[in-house]
């Protein structure tokens, strides 16, 4: 085997390992409910956002991952917005002192 084969060789490795890599941090983001992104996905496999865009098939894995469901919106406290106008206001309006 040559160097030139070796190199090859190792370099196939190194993007299958990266890939794999790539592949377990999809499962992960959405299995954890969170939106998966090129950004999100590059930072949680530590590879280079342009990576992503090299393996044709993971372009077409990351169109199959479903979107997570959207948050749910939290209850509003019953007058929480207007105590927040009267704290705003209150600073905005001069005190007399009287």
């Amino acid at each position: 085997m040559s160097s030139a084969d070796r190199l090859a060789a190792a370099a196939a490795d190194r993007s299958a390992r990266t890939l794999q890599r790539v592949h377990t941090a999809l499962a992960e983001l959405a299995r954890a409910g969170q939106p998966i992104t090129v950004v999100a996905l590059a930072r949680h496999a530590q590879v280079s956002r342009s990576w992503l865009y090299t393996p044709p098939e993971l372009l077409a894995d990351l169109a199959r991952t479903p979107a997570p469901p959207p948050p749910a919106a939290a209850p509003a406290e019953e007058g929480t917005a207007n105590r927040a106008c009267c704290i705003d206001c209150r600073w905005r309006t001069p005190r007399t002192g009287r």
